[in-house]
C-alpha cells in the first residue's frame, strides 16, 4: 500500500470535514474496519471507504476528489452514491463487490455505534433506534446479498446486529418515551 497516499487522503478528509464543522470519526472508523478488521489491502477500496462519509457531510468538488483519489476509487464512490439515491426512491440497487465491502464496514460501524448508545442508556433518544426493526431488516437484506462474497465479514456484521437486537430487548419500551 502507498502509505503517503493514504495519509494524504486522511488529511484531506479531516480538513474538509473540519471546515464543515464535522468530525472525521466515521470516515476514519470505516477505514480502520476495512484495513484492520476486514484485512483490506486494496488502496482504492480504502480510499473510497474514507471518502464516503465526506461526500455525505461536506461540500467537495469533483476536482478536489480527483486530486486525492484514483478513477477506480471515484467510480466506487459514484456507485455507492447512486445506490443510495435508488434506495431512497424505494428502488433496488446492485452493488459491485468493492462497494459491498465498504457498505459492510459502514454497517458494522453503524451497529457498533448503536450498541454504544444502548449501553449508555440513551436508546430511547436515538431516532433510528426508536424504529430499529425496519433498519435491522434493511441491513439484514443487504447482508443476504453479500454472503457469498464475504462470509467472514458478513458474519461479523450479523454478530453486531445480534448484539444490538439483544440489547434492545432489555431496554425499557422505547415507545413509552416518545
Amino acid at each position: 500500500m502507498n502509505e503517503p497516499r493514504l495519509q494524504t487522503v486522511k488529511t484531506f478528509v479531516i480538513q474538509k470535514l473540519a471546515a464543515a464543522e464535522k468530525t472525521a470519526g466515521i470516515a476514519l472508523e470505516v477505514f480502520a474496519l476495512l484495513s484492520e478488521e476486514f484485512g483490506v489491502q486494496d488502496e482504492d477500496i480504502l480510499v473510497a471507504g474514507m471518502l464516503l462519509n465526506l461526500l455525505e457531510e461536506a461540500t467537495v468538488t469533483e476536482e478536489e476528489l480527483e486530486e486525492v483519489a484514483s478513477k477506480r476509487s471515484l467510480d466506487i464512490l459514484r456507485e455507492l452514491k447512486a445506490a443510495k439515491s435508488l434506495l431512497n426512491k424505494g428502488k433496488e440497487a446492485v452493488l459491485s463487490a468493492e462497494a459491498k465491502l465498504i457498505k459492510l464496514a459502514d454497517h458494522l460501524r453503524e451497529l457498533r455505534g448503536y450498541f454504544r448508545v444502548i449501553r449508555a442508556g440513551k436508546a430511547f433518544e436515538h431516532p433510528v433506534l426508536k424504529d430499529s426493526k425496519s433498519r435491522m431488516t434493511m441491513i439484514r437484506e443487504f447482508l443476504d446479498s453479500c454472503k457469498d462474497l464475504y462470509p467472514l465479514e458478513v458474519s461479523t456484521v450479523y454478530l453486531a446486529m445480534y448484539e444490538v437486537e439483544k440489547a434492545l430487548k432489555v431496554v425499557p419500551d422505547i415507545e413509552s418515551f416518545s
